[in-house]
């Protein structure tokens, strides 16, 4: 399901692996960001685009972590303009939160 406004798209899968989630990044070198969750953990994170080492880094820093935890300590990081990466990261997430609590 697409979030057109946002850019932000929920596909559920299997039930050992969770949702599928892409999210369009507006403000920062990467174009997109992908992920999957489960169980309220994040899994799979990639960047399309960007600081390849950063990013990197970034998806196995998050590997496991709970998306409640990750957006809060990435909401507000700067890079370019107003925004960042792991901004836009907290941004894809807590839409996501926004959009499961919407579809309950």
């Amino acid at each position: 399901m697409m979030h057109s406004q946002n850019a932000l798209r929920v596909e559920p899968l299997d039930a050992a692996r969770g949702v599928a989630v892409t999210y369009r990044t507006r403000g920062t070198c990467s174009r997109q960001i992908r992920f999957r969750v489960q169980d309220g953990h994040i899994h799979d994170l990639s960047f399309e685009s960007g600081c390849s080492g950063n990013l990197q880094g970034l998806s196995k820093l998050c590997e496991g972590q709970s998306v409640d935890e990750v957006a809060q300590k990435l909401s507000g990081i700067r890079c370019r303009g107003n925004t960042s990466c792991p901004d836009q990261l907290s941004t894809a997430l807590r839409l996501y939160q926004e959009q499961m609590q919407d579809e309950q």
